[in-house]
């Protein structure tokens, strides 16, 4: 296999060393490139021109994609200002200013308070039955608050 270096990519010598190309000058001259070293290579990766070297570059070094933390989109929304909530005991979720970033907790960004539910009645009865309902009539009389996180009855108010 011929090599063709590049600039920026990193390359293996017969010492085993990893060299990284930065510079590529004309392309009709037999020392195309040159190493952060100062060594200059030809463009298939020779040293010398007639002769083999310790140095000549043998293969690319193809290096390992990097796997992100666990928490690295979550790390940078709360590096943007996000609040961070960690999965406590019990499964609930607990307001943490300084989250540590262990890859065994479980983290979340804050959500949004869920607005409670208010809903106007008209309600009148006969007899001691209820004989009418109306949501949100203009004659309520009767106001009723759910709580938005949870959906339970929060609050009742006669409206006069």
């Amino acid at each position: 296999m011929t090599l063709k270096l590049e600039v920026g990519k990193k390359y293996r010598n017969r010492d085993g060393y990893v060299v990284k190309i930065v510079t590529q000058y004309e392309p009709d001259e037999f020392y195309e490139f040159r190493d952060v070293d100062g060594r200059h290579y030809s463009n298939g990766g020779q040293y010398h021109m007639n002769a083999t070297s310790r140095y000549d570059l043998i293969e690319e070094v193809i290096e390992p994609v990097k796997k992100p933390h666990k928490h690295a989109e979550l790390i940078k929304a709360w590096a943007d200002g996000a609040e961070i909530q960690i999965l406590g005991r019990e499964s609930k979720w607990i307001d943490i200013s300084m989250p540590c970033w262990e890859e065994f907790n479980t983290f979340r960004i804050k959500p949004e308070p869920k607005p409670d539910v208010v809903v106007r009645f008209y309600t009148a009865q006969s007899y001691g039955h209820l004989t009418r309902v109306a949501i949100n009539d203009e004659d309520a009389n009767l106001k009723l608050i759910w709580d938005g996180e949870t959906g339970n009855l929060k609050d009742a108010e006669v409206l006069k």
